[in-house]
């Protein structure tokens, strides 16, 4: 099992990298588009200020792997998952409506953490 709480963990943290590469404009989608305003539009952050949130998306997404991999080794990192799941609903919500996806992901997660204990433990 808790090989599978991995491989989700760690698809949910690349998930995090298009909240990276698009304020860097390193990759255009069409359903994330370019732009600097944050909470659906009502705060303009500016082009650097988007940035440090595209850099804040990747180490979100970043920490997913590396919690990943103390599951796979066996390591108890539960108090680690819950922790990331609560700084990525918060982004969820800072890139809304875009980043909406992942609250559900975020949702799915931790129901399986709460109906699983064992998922994040040896």
């Amino acid at each position: 099992m808790r090989f599978i709480l991995a491989a989700l963990l760690i698809g949910h943290g690349v998930a995090h990298i298009v909240g990276f590469v698009v304020p860097w404009k390193l990759m255009q989608m069409p359903e994330m588009p370019y732009r600097t305003t944050i909470l659906g539009g009502m705060i303009d952050v500016g082009d650097a200020g988007i940035r440090v949130i595209g850099i804040l998306w990747l180490s979100i997404g970043l920490a997913f792997v590396v919690v990943a991999g103390g599951v796979v080794a066996g390591w108890s990192m539960r108090m680690a998952v819950f922790a990331l799941l609560a700084l990525s609903s918060a982004f969820c919500v800072i890139g809304w409506p875009e980043a909406r996806i992942g609250l559900i992901v975020n949702a799915a997660l931790l129901a399986a953490l709460l109906a699983l204990p064992e998922l994040a433990r040896p």
